[in-house]
């Protein structure tokens, strides 16, 4: 799992905000990573770069917060490939971070309360 979240990242979060509270954000941050799940999926099918690269940007700083640097990592790909015009290899890009998200999600579904 530590390709997929930096716990010491969290580790750090935590200390700053307390585990409970840490927790209920990272309830959240699995429900937001489904709904992008969905809004990459919907944005590659449809061919849409512009809603691609808002999708894929949001992604990079949530990610990035709570530590899931592969999902991170996955969506900047995505991001910087639209924004260099190469629409298809960014839309391409979108199933491989989908396994990620997938991946992401069931790490950290046992952490939910």
């Amino acid at each position: 799992m530590s390709d997929l979240i930096d716990r010491e990242k969290l580790d750090r979060l935590a200390a700053q905000i307390t585990r409970p509270v840490l927790d209920g954000m990272l309830v959240k941050f699995v429900d937001r990573l489904d709904e992008s799940a969905g809004a990459l999926a919907a944005a590659a099918r449809g061919a849409d770069p512009v809603a691609l690269r808002h999708e894929a940007h949001k992604l990079v700083g949530v990610a990035g917060t709570f530590g899931a640097e592969a999902v991170a990592s996955g969506a900047r790909a995505v991001e910087q490939a639209v924004d260099e015009g190469r629409h298809a290899e960014g839309a391409a890009a979108v199933s491989p971070l989908l396994k990620t998200i997938e991946a992401t999600v069931a790490a950290l579904r046992p952490k939910r309360p």
